[in-house]
Parts: C-alpha cells; structure tokens; sequence
C-alpha cells in the first residue's frame, strides 16, 4: 500500500466515523426529546432543547476563545 492509499483511507475513515458520530448523537438527541414529549414533560422537553443549545454554542464560544484569544472577533472576520 502507498502513500496515497494510506491518506485516502485515513480520510475515509475520518469522515465516516464523524459522519456516523454526528447522526448517532443526533438521533440519541431526539429519541430523548420525544420520551420527554410522549411521556408528557413538554416543559422539560423544551428546556432540554433549548439548554443543549445554549450550551453547545456556549462551548464552541469557549472552545474558540481558549484557542485564539481575545482577537476572536477579529480573526474570524478577516
């Protein structure tokens, strides 16, 4: 195997599992959401949604900062 072979699988499997992590923890989100739902916790339902949300922006945010300091504003704009 080359090079070659060997980046376009590393890829290949790079994209699929990121693929597949993201429909599985999406799925496992809205099952989650639908119990609460179904099971007649509309009201908490709701807030699961929107703190799940919140908080994932909250940690891209986060996550962004810690990485380019307080520029972030500037280097995502150029």
């Amino acid at each position: 195997m080359g090079i070659k072979e060997d980046r376009t699988k590393d890829w290949h499997t790079i994209i699929t599992t990121g693929f597949c992590g993201g429909l599985t923890t999406f799925s496992s989100f809205a099952q989650g959401v639908t119990v609460l739902f179904l099971a007649g916790h509309v009201w908490v339902g709701i807030f699961y949604i929107l703190a799940d949300m919140l908080l994932g922006l909250f940690a891209v945010y986060a996550g962004l900062f810690l990485v380019m300091g307080k520029d972030l504003g500037k280097e995502l704009l150029k």
